[in-house]
C-alpha cells in the first residue's frame, strides 16, 4: 500500500468479507460480522459528512460495530499524534485494499469501478446508513450514460486492487481554474458478466484503511 500511494502511514481499520453462499449460511467473520454478498448497487463509500467522522471515530476506542475491536482491546487505532495530523489538515485518503480470496480466478460478479473524471455532481444522491453504533452515509448515483467503467477480469488472489473511498484533496475541494488535482472518491459496484455455469461464486475481501498521503 505505502509504496503503490506514496503514503507515509497506514491503518486498517476494518474488513469485509463479501461471498453470496456464505452470506446464505449466515456465516460470521472473526469480530461477529455477518458475511455480506457482493454489492450490486453503484455507490461511493464515504460523503463529505462521513468520511472525516468516520475518521475521528478512529481516535475513539472501537465500538461494537468495529471488526478491529478484538484487536484493539478498546484502544484507539489513532494515537494523539496522528490525530493531531488529521485536525490539522494533513492529507489523508480512505483507501480499500480489495481481494479475490479463492483458489480461482474470479468469474462471476467481478467489481466494476467508475472513472471519477466522469462523474457529474448533480448526479450524486446521499444515502444514510443506521449501524447499531453509529451512523454513516454512503453516496449513490442516478443512471448517467456518460459514466466510464473499467473492471479487472479474472482477478486472482494474488492480485489485488486499491479503490480510493476518499480523498481530503480531491477534486470536491479544487478551486475553479486551479490545477487539476487527484479523484474525490470513486463510484463502485459488483456486476454481472458472463460465466460457465461451473464457475463458482466470487469469494473476496476488502481490508478498509486510513493513508496519510502527501500533497498532490
Amino acid at each position: 500500500m505505502q509504496a503503490a500511494t506514496g503514503a507515509t502511514k497506514v491503518f486498517a481499520f476494518d474488513h469485509n468479507v463479501r461471498s453470496r453462499a456464505l452470506k446464505s449460511k449466515q456465516q460470521l467473520i472473526e469480530g461477529g460480522n455477518a458475511v455480506q454478498g457482493p454489492a450490486t448497487i453503484v455507490h461511493g463509500d464515504y460523503t463529505v459528512t462521513s468520511a472525516p467522522r468516520r475518521v475521528g471515530q478512529l481516535t475513539q476506542p472501537p465500538k461494537t460495530n468495529d471488526t478491529m475491536q478484538s484487536v484493539l482491546k478498546g484502544k484507539p487505532l489513532l494515537d494523539v499524534e496522528d490525530a493531531a495530523y488529521v485536525t490539522g489538515g494533513g492529507r489523508w485518503a480512505l483507501i480499500n485494499l480489495w481481494r479475490n480470496i479463492d483458489d480461482q480466478p474470479v468469474q462471476r460478479t467481478p467489481l466494476g469501478v467508475c472513472d471519477a473524471s466522469t462523474v457529474s455532481l448533480d448526479k450524486v444522491v446521499t444515502f444514510e446508513i443506521k449501524y447499531i453504533d453509529r451512523v454513516g452515509e454512503n453516496y449513490l448515483c442516478k443512471h448517467d450514460a456518460g459514466n466510464g467503467w473499467y473492471y479487472f477480469p479474472k482477478m486472482t488472489r494474488s492480485e489485488g486492487l486499491l479503490l480510493k473511498c476518499w480523498d481530503t484533496h480531491g477534486a470536491f475541494f479544487a478551486k475553479e481554474g486551479t490545477t487539476p488535482v487527484p479523484a474525490t472518491f470513486s463510484y463502485h459496484s459488483a456486476f454481472e458478466v458472463e460465466a460457465p455455469d461451473t464457475a463458482p461464486p466470487r469469494r473476496s475481501i476488502e481490508v478498509r484503511t486510513m493513508a496519510f498521503l502527501p500533497d498532490p
